[in-house]
């Protein structure tokens, strides 16, 4: 399989992009020029759903056009949005993404098997963020996903689509009852609370019934303020008056005493106590105000805000209506967790039984990774194709390793189906490749995939490619 070339338009702007059987390059000096993108369009244009780069948003809004050649047949793939055309020499075919996703890589890559479709984009295509890391399983870019044992039964031809649609199904139906179970769960721990749930006009009718009794609260103080100021004036003016007009009086000696505020009798201490009274009123007053107000922002926040509390709190009057029962739930839990235990050991046993393939690609990773100076990293079991242990290896020794579990697999697939796959590799130097451990994956290239297209993507220019696509400034540059 050959990839001829590349045409894509994006509004006003067209650009073509050739590639060469053998090794091609996409070089820019500097990163972030394009060449991840240029990929990516180049797989959005095999039918994939691929995330946008920056600059694009989404693929969807653009026009590609992908020539390729695939055992003698030439294919065109046009694609705008959901919608692909494909011509196979004379014929035409229509197919919306991703509804008919399987049927369209059927036609492109000559392969019948789903499972094998559902995995191939992992054996060729090595992607600058996570594909330096993906050994087995995994995600290739987006929501595209690797999985090793679906891979060695698709190779193997044995049919366990009904075992997988009976297992999909079970696990969906596990969901399902752990979330009930989960509601189940919190159902009794809210019967067993003292919690008491409100709902947004609930509080806002219990505010507004404290905001009436505050209010006239309010009221009566203020009318106490009233008299008090008004007596307290009151008896100011009629000192005031008694001093102006010089009223006197006669004590028992028949001494003449002037009137005035500093010999009436508790003149001033009533004043006094008025004067404390009206403090305290004024006190409680601003007090009662500001309790007014609060209430008054509670009530605009309950009316204009998204009120989450509220929504919570009314799901828990659901939860608490719900009929569950926690124990039934528990049980078929129990019993759809033995039936997918069943089934996975249906899958295994059709796994177990194809040992020939997860030899095959176990030798393969082993010579691979003699070549790269690595086989000491790689216990002597085959079944460390299928391990899970990513945390024992880091840096240069695990893009290698990943660089050995895709040969391994592109193997496979040449041997099986007789397709020679391109080989899509951004970026050459990513993690911590030294110039030096490219240079020996590139000199294992040549020797052993010298049938394969190989295009790479680097800001390092290597001889060995012999067709050099550069962008400057930017992918859609004239």
């Amino acid at each position: 399989m050959v990839i001829n070339y590349l045409k894509i338009i994006k509004g006003f702007e067209t650009k073509t992009f050739t590639f060469e059987k053998g090794f091609n390059e996409i070089y820019s000096l500097e990163n972030s020029k394009g060449k991840t993108t240029l990929f990516r369009i180049l797989l959005h244009a095999l039918g994939y759903k691929i995330p946008a780069t920056i600059g694009f948003k989404t693929f969807d809004s653009i026009f590609t056009e992908l020539s390729i050649t695939n055992h003698n047949k030439c294919i065109l793939i046009e694609r705008t949005g959901p919608n692909i055309k494909l011509k196979v020499n004379e014929e035409e075919f229509n197919y919306i993404i991703p509804s008919q996703e399987t049927e369209l890589h059927a036609m492109i890559y000559g392969i019948d098997d789903a499972l094998i479709l559902d995995n191939i984009l992992a054996t060729y295509y090595i992607d600058q963020d996570k594909g330096w890391t993906l050994l087995n399983r995994g995600k290739v870019i987006g929501n595209n996903k690797f999985n090793i044992e679906e891979f060695i039964i698709g190779l193997s031809e044995k049919d366990v689509s009904e075992l997988s649609l009976e297992l999909e199904k079970t696990n969906t139906e596990l969901k399902k009852y752990n979330f009930l179970l989960n509601v189940a769960e919190y159902k009794k721990e809210l019967e067993h609370s003292d919690n008491h749930f409100e709902t947004s006009f609930e509080k806002n009718k219990k505010l507004q019934q404290n905001k009436i009794l505050l209010i006239h609260q309010k009221r009566e103080i203020e009318t106490q303020l009233k008299d008090i100021n008004k007596i307290y004036n009151t008896n100011l003016e009629l000192i005031n008056w008694i001093e102006k007009m010089k009223i006197s009086t006669i004590d028992k000696l028949g001494n003449i005493i002037t009137l005035n505020r500093n010999n009436i009798y508790n003149f001033d201490s009533n004043q006094g106590y008025l004067e404390a009274r009206k403090r305290s009123l004024s006190l409680e007053l601003n007090k009662i105000t500001n309790q007014i107000k609060k209430i008054d922002k509670q009530i605009s926040d309950n009316n204009t805000l998204f009120d989450i509390k509220s929504i919570a709190d009314q799901m828990d009057k659901t939860i608490q209506n719900m009929n569950v029962d926690y124990y039934q739930i528990k049980s078929i839990i129990s019993q759809l967790t033995k039936k997918r235990s069943e089934l996975k050991g249906k899958i295994d046993e059709v796994f177990a039984n194809n040992n020939i393939f997860l030899e095959e690609i176990f030798d393969d990773i082993k010579n691979y990774a003699a070549i790269f100076g690595i086989e000491n990293r790689i216990p002597n079991n085959i079944n460390f194709v299928l391990t899970h242990k990513l945390k024992n290896f880091s840096g240069k020794v695990l893009n290698q390793l990943t660089f050995s579990f895709k040969l391994a697999y592109i193997k496979q697939i040449r041997k099986k189906y007789n397709l020679v796959l391109p080989i899509i590799i951004d970026s050459l130097r990513n993690g911590e490749l030294t110039d030096l451990a490219a240079s020996k994956m590139l000199d294992v290239l040549q020797k052993d995939f010298n049938e394969h297209q190989i295009i790479i993507a680097s800001v390092h220019k290597y001889d060995i490619c012999k067709n050099c696509i550069t962008i400057n400034e930017y992918l859609m540059e004239p």
